[in-house]
């Protein structure tokens, strides 16, 4: 036994003493003690918004039937299960709804779990169809953008049947099924069991308490997604119609099980900010076993208390605006005995982006005090903010009540013009003394324009002229609108007018804030939150105002405390900012003694410069790439157009909400690409639908100068459908249009308040970037539309210059609406014709027949000629195709059997025509391939990681080839990591690729045991912009260089030469036209048609070569120099005959699968061709 002498271990110890010292390297931003690899995600800016969305990775199911869920976060989301702006996608839910004046013609702004409720489809209302009554058992509906659903509720649950031919059910289980707090109605049918039309299944199951339920568990083929859950600091709480709906947690982890076996799980962490605790989700990992993914990480922007100042936005302009209301006389609002005459003095400062102010002064003429002798009466006064006439602009309401001698009560609407002044509109309402605070003013109808009601008996409609009708109808819940010394705002964010009060207790040196949450049922759950001073102070609440200080889409409460006692409008000196925490409850944030201006008890507009606060600002993926996002307010004149066309009830709107104004991301190469995006024309309708989005949005990669101008349709049903589109390049701040698409929709309405909305036609108009001219014309309409919104006819034209091109398809449906088996193609005739090419309009056809679940049962090609082709599908219980059988007239029937796993996930075994069959095996968890034998019975295995990655394929001659995953810790430029492949007696290659898997360097052992590399350089738009020659370490580098035009085509290739020179190629394009300059100053000029088929082809010396196509694009005539040959085609584009100059003319014959099977030369002579079942020739003379 040999031994280790002591030098040895000395030299040993001493390695492995470096070894433990050295760090291992690692690459900025990643962390390199994880698995190589990143995360999946998207990022896209859909209307303003910021959106992210991390796929789940799920195992495989059954007839490719499994659930689509997501991670996704949009910076419009509040906080939900997964913290500020995150949720959880692919989970649906039928919900109750309100009414509104757009769908129903009447209004109820609340739930109430009776008849009077609606319902909604994740969001999308449903309506009752085909003489039923919604809510009744049985009664059937569609979407009111019609998806081609058929949705039926039968008293229990709902049942959707879909075009695609899945059945969804909708609380069919009893954790499904969600009842409000306290009641045995249902407000929620969760999405419970999916089935597709072989039955197979995906199950879901819910946790369910009594005021909160969350999603549970996915199963499917013994396959399962779990959801787990932690306590929350940040509890939510809502109301409906009496009800609490509470959110205590928050996910925590999401296990993916397949096969029974863990596969998967993503872990979820958080961070909780500001006084209340928010959640905020701040990265995700992905992990198997044993091995993680590094994790996607999320910034956000920091929150900052802001100061505040009662502020409203009087010119539409989205930011808040500071108002002063004083008399030309002397007098004292509350109460006070003094003289008034003459006019309301208005002073306004509207506030700039940039935090200054343009001062404005309007002069109202009022009357409202009756002169008796020398006395002069008590007036009682209130000022409010509305919306009165639906323009979006704030009006003011100045409301009194004269208590003696002569009394009266009235308001004075004063309506904005949007540019500090008003139109002044008196009101006179009731006689009697009834104190400005049984005055309430809000939104009664749903019509967009604020109503006024009068205690509980009288309701005042706004008319839309600053002018209201009496309408004798009692307000039951008119309390929701009264003042009561306090304010109005949604404190929990359930959407329900909740009131804000507060009072100040000497004896006990605090100030209260008490709350009353509405619960939708006209009663309040109540909530008093108590501040505590130190000292003694004497004085009395003086201003309280709300806004949402902390943008988390909650109310929250500013309040100054005056100091002695004085009437209102006073000085004061201490004022407080205090957040909502969501509960009815109120955490101080702020205390100070800076006054709060011009204090009146009203709502406030906050954040100056819309600049908002919890947005995502970042997000780093595993390989550290990051997505940087900016955002500014509508209020920004940089960012924002408002609109002018606006009219009642789709109204011009601005406001200071943020959106997405740019967003750099890291390209890969070291710095990083920036778009940038413009909005405008924003619209709100005031019936009841909402956002109607943007009416335009322009993008502008910097890098590339190209911009993108889309413009947005703003009329239901077609709200959000893109109207034209409009592709520029920016070269020297002149814009060139490159491209531009417009298009027409069409609709159409089967049932009573359904739409059904459709393309009818689009012109895209192409213009060369150079000449700016014209190229071609592609026209595209849709006709015959049935009620399923199946396209009948499509008419496609191309059209430039004297060329014209048509392709018009011609479909016919089965639609069966007993079983809700529609839009089954039955047949398809395709014309196509040119009018400057050979030969006739050439037209195909095809014909589809279908089982009785649904799938495809046969597919023939030509059915109505001598060589028709039909293709029949058998399937198995599970729905995966087992046999495939081809026919026609002129050949042997060729089948394919397929066999697969008992359940009925993976194809275990495939035998041809001829009996040879493939046996393979499956990763169950991934759906990898493991073993593949063939029918020699040669084997190849391959084995995977814990991520579903190849590392390994052993082949049946022994050789074995090794694949490994590494951090590219070997600093080579721009690389985040490599993959190894290795093989005995093979050159060990190392390929190497930056954050956005492209690959920079391939590395290769050559013969003399040095590595040789071939290195890529890209450019900052990702485009191949250097490739290296093979070259050693240390050697010089030579490169293949590319450079590119604003669109992306190659203008230069420089290619190394002998001698150290350069070999440069050039290409400029004028319209049609190319022009290759070659090294040697050779000139090729390629011209192509509309279709971007080659016409003609001019070569040095005078050369050149003529192409003809027919409608298809075959070509059929060349011309090179004057010698021509012509080919002509059958009806599926097999070449049946060419005349050569040289060969003369050939005849050639095809059977259905278009082989070759007979060929004739101009001797006459024939040549035959048979082939076996498989395609394969067996015999040729």
């Amino acid at each position: 036994m040999k031994t280790i002498n002591q030098q040895t271990k000395n030299i040993l110890i001493q390695l492995l003493i470096v070894l433990i010292i050295i760090p291992v390297k690692t690459i900025a931003g990643i962390d390199t003690t994880a698995m190589v690899g990143t995360i999946s995600g998207n990022f896209i800016v859909q209307q303003g918004a910021a959106n992210y969305n991390v796929p789940l990775i799920t195992p495989p199911g059954v007839a490719g039937l499994k659930p689509n869920i997501s991670i996704n976060y949009s910076n419009q989301t509040k906080n939900g299960i997964l913290g500020m702006g995150f949720s959880i996608g692919g989970i649906s839910t039928i919900h109750r709804c309100t009414s509104t004046i757009a769908t129903d013609g009447s209004y109820n702004d609340r739930i109430e779990y009776n008849t009077n409720d609606k319902y909604c489809l994740d969001g999308k209302r449903l309506i009752a169809v085909n003489g039923t009554v919604a809510g009744d058992s049985n009664s059937e509906y569609r979407t009111e953008v019609d998806n081609f659903s058929k949705i039926i509720f039968d008293g229990n649950q709902w049942i959707i049947k879909t075009k695609t031919g899945k059945t969804m059910h909708y609380g069919n289980s009893e954790n499904s099924q969600i009842e409000a707090e306290g009641k045995s109605e249902i407000r929620h049918w969760a999405i419970s069991q999916i089935i597709d039309s072989s039955g197979n299944k995906i199950a879901y199951q819910y946790n369910k308490e009594p005021t909160e339920y969350t999603i549970k568990n996915i199963a499917y083929v013994n396959n399962s997604i779990n959801f787990v859950y932690e306590d929350r600091a940040d509890k939510i709480l809502h109301y409906q119609a009496g009800s609490k709906i509470t959110q205590n947690k928050r996910l925590k982890t999401i296990s993916i099980f397949a096969n029974d076996n863990p596969l998967r799980t993503y872990n979820l962490d958080y961070q909780n900010v500001g006084t209340q605790t928010k959640s905020q989700l701040i990265s995700v990992e992905e992990c198997t076993s044993n091995q993680c993914l590094p994790k996607t990480k999320f910034e956000y922007d920091a929150y900052e208390a802001e100061d505040a100042k009662p502020k409203t936005d009087i010119n539409g302009d989205g930011i808040a605006d500071t108002i002063s209301i004083k008399h030309n006389s002397p007098m004292n609002h509350g109460g006070v005995i003094g003289r008034l005459s003459g006019s309301l003095i208005i002073d306004m400062e509207l506030s700039n982006i940039d935090g200054s102010f343009q001062s404005h002064k309007s002069s109202i003429e009022i009357d409202y005090v009756v002169h008796s002798g020398d006395s002069y009466e008590t007036v009682d006064t209130s000022l409010r903010y509305a919306d009165i006439n639906g323009d979006g602009l704030t009006d003011i309401l100045f409301i009194y009540d004269k208590i003696y001698l002569a009394p009266g009560h009235g308001v004075y609407v004063l309506l904005s013009n949007g540019d500090g002044t008003f139109t002044n509109k008196h009101s006179h309402l009731l006689s009697g003394y009834g104190g400005v605070d049984n005055v309430g003013i809000g939104d009664v109808n749903g019509d967009g324009m604020s109503d006024l009601i009068y205690k509980n008996t009288l309701t005042y409609l706004s008319i839309g002229n600053g002018y209201f009708t009496n309408q004798k109808t009692k307000q039951k819940d008119w309390q929701k609108f009264r003042p009561q010394r306090g304010v109005f705002g949604d404190i929990n964010g359930d959407g329900l007018v909740d009131s804000i009060s507060a009072s100040y207790n000497y004896a006990g040196r605090n100030i209260k804030i008490h709350s009353k949450l509405a619960k939708g049922d006209d009663s309040y759950d109540e909530h008093d939150s108590i501040f505590e001073f130190s000292t003694y102070i004497a004085g009395r609440v003086k201003g309280l105002v709300t806004s949402d200080i902390n943008n988390d889409g909650l109310i929250d409460v500013t309040l100054s405390l005056s100091i002695g006692f004085c009437p209102p409008y006073c000085s004061n000196d201490v004022k407080i900012e205090a957040v909502s925490n969501g509960d009815g409850t109120f955490t101080a944030v702020n205390t100070d003694s800076k006054t709060l201006e011009n204090a009146s008890t009203t709502n406030l507009i906050k954040d100056i410069s819309g600049d908002g606060l919890y947005h995502l600002k970042s997000i780093t993926n595993g390989f550290g790439q990051k997505t940087k996002i900016n955002y500014k307010s509508l209020t920004d004149s940089s960012v924002y157009t408002k609109g002018t066309d606006g009219t009642y009830p789709n109204i011009d709107t601005q406001n200071s909400s943020s959106v997405v104004s740019s967003v750099i991301v890291d390209n890969g190469t070291g710095t990083q690409n920036a778009i940038t995006y413009k909005y405008g024309a924003a619209k709100q309708n005031q019936q009841g639908r909402g956002g109607l989005g943007f009416g335009w949005i322009e993008t502008k990669n910097e890098q590339s100068g190209k911009i993108t101008h889309t413009e947005y349709n703003q009329q239901f049903p077609h709200t959000g459908q893109v109207n034209k589109t409009s592709q520029y390049i920016e070269q020297n701040n002149n814009r060139k249009l490159i491209k531009e698409q417009t298009n027409t929709y069409g609709k159409n309405s089967i049932h009573a308040k359904v739409q059904m909305t459709f393309l009818n036609q689009s012109i895209t108009k192409n213009y060369d970037l150079k000449s700016t001219n014209l190229l071609n014309t592609i026209t595209t309409t849709m006709s015959d539309i049935d009620n399923y919104g199946n396209i009948g006819t499509t008419n496609k034209t191309i059209m430039g210059g004297s060329e014209s091109h048509q392709k018009t398809t011609i479909n016919t449906y089965q639609n069966n609406d007993s079983n809700w088996q529609i839009g089954k193609h039955l047949t398809t005739t395709t014309t196509q014709s040119h009018n400057l090419q050979f030969g006739d309009p050439i037209t195909q056809t095809a014909s589809f027949s279908y089982n009785q679940n649904g799938l495809l049962k046969t597919k023939t090609i030509e059915p109505h000629k001598p060589h028709a082709l039909t293709t029949s599908y058998d399937y198995d219980n599970f729905g995966n195709i087992i046999k495939t059988t081809t026919t026609a007239s002129d050949i042997q029937p060729i089948s394919t059997i397929a066999e697969y796993s008992s359940d009925g996930k993976f194809i275990i075994k495939t035998t041809n025509s001829k009996g040879h069959s493939e046996i393979k095996s499956y990763d169950g968890k991934t759906g990898n391939l493991l073993k593949l034998t063939g029918p020699n019975q040669l084997a190849t295995n391959w084995s995977y990681d814990n991520f579903g990655r190849k590392i390994q394929e052993s082949r049946a001659d022994e050789t074995t080839t090794g694949i490994s995953y590494q951090w590219a810790t070997d600093e080579i430029p721009y690389s985040v990591y490599k993959i190894i492949t290795t093989q005995a007696n093979t050159p060990t290659k190392t390929t190497y690729y930056n954050k956005l898997n492209k690959e920079v360097r391939k590395s290769q052992t050559g013969f003399d045991g040095r590595d040789v590399f071939i290195d890529t350089i890209y450019d900052q738009l990702g485009r191949v912009h250097k490739t290296s020659l093979p070259y050693y370490e240390n050697d010089d580098v030579y490169y293949h260089t590319k450079h590119y035009d604003e669109i992306g085509r190659v203008i230069k290739s420089i290619k190394p030469a002998p001698y150290g020179d350069e070999a440069i190629t050039t290409y400029s394009y004028n319209d049609l036209t190319t022009t290759t300059t070659n090294a040697k100053g050779y000139n090729k000029t390629t011209i192509k048609n509309i279709k971007a088929d080659i016409i003609r082809v001019d070569e040095p010396e005078g050369a050149y070569l003529i192409h003809q196509h027919n409608a298809r694009g075959d070509l059929v005539k060349t011309d090179a120099g004057g010698v021509m040959i012509t080919i002509e085609y059958d009806n599926r584009g097999n070449k049946i005959k060419m005349n050569d100059p040289d060969m003369g003319i050939w005849h050639y014959s095809y059977n259905s699968l278009n082989k070759l099977i007979s060929q004739t030369d101009a001797k006459g002579q024939t040549t035959k061709i048979e082939y076996d079942t498989l395609g394969r020739m067996i015999k040729r003379d």
